[in-house]
């Protein structure tokens, strides 16, 4: 038990010191709260597309794999708005507020950046409740989205974050069917799923513009940055 609180205590002071914010909504490290929004802002090396990218980050919060992967995006030309779950959800949340927030963030940018067109990518739990937000956002920012990915979704979830799934230990039955939300949606969408996890719950899903991609390694892909970004291309 003395192990679980310690390793809980080391998880939230990693996570949740990202930065003071000042009157100015910046903070340190390139991170900017959009409408008090946990916001991290990556710009393009050089930016050559016409897309932006919106990245909604695990439960473990903005961490190495976020910021690898955002900057494999811009590396590509793409500018990136990345969501920080760990903060967002840490208040439970409804699918419908989540998108609300998730529309101004998209038309804040969109309008800033003078882009016409929006890939979204959620990792583990930012892929599971990517389908909600999707599902249930303003069509004219439904209209912008080119392309949906989802890196290790899993079965089911809740919109709140849980430590004890943070730290492996979870296994409450969560309520929100990912499976049933995925087959709604009416855009491509692109699943990856690394070689090595064991479940692969969207993997038997069959209907048009959706696709599996396996990908060498684990639920961390650590090869496999270039791959996804390039595939958004």
């Amino acid at each position: 038990m003395k192990r679980l609180k310690l390793a809980v205590m080391l998880l939230l002071a990693g996570t949740l010191d990202a930065g003071n914010v000042n009157a100015t909504g910046r903070c340190a490290e390139g991170r900017i709260f959009a409408a008090d929004l946990p916001v991290i802002i990556t710009k393009a090396t050089t930016d050559k597309e016409d897309r932006l990218v919106l990245f909604i980050s695990g439960d473990g919060g903005w961490n190495s794999f976020s910021q690898k992967l955002v900057e494999t995006y811009a590396a590509e030309g793409f500018n990136v708005i990345g969501l920080n779950s760990f903060k967002y959800f840490w208040k439970k949340k409804t699918p419908q507020e989540t998108a609300n927030d998730i529309a101004l963030l998209l038309n804040t940018y969109v309008n800033e950046w003078h882009k016409q067109k929006i890939i979204i990518c959620g990792f583990s739990f930012g892929a599971d409740v990517t389908p909600f937000i999707y599902n249930r956002l303003p069509q004219a920012i439904r209209n912008k989205i080119v392309l949906v990915q989802l890196i290790s979704p899993s079965s089911y979830t809740d919109f709140e974050i849980h430590v004890m799934d943070m730290l492996g230990s979870g296994n409450a039955v969560r309520s929100m069917n990912i499976v049933a939300e995925v087959k709604l949606m009416d855009i491509p969408v692109t699943c990856y799923y690394g070689e090595d996890e064991k479940e692969k719950p969207l993997g038997a899903i069959k209907k048009s513009n959706f696709k599996v991609v396996i990908l060498t390694g684990d639920h961390h892909y650590a090869k496999s940055y270039p791959e996804i970004a390039k595939n958004a291309l």
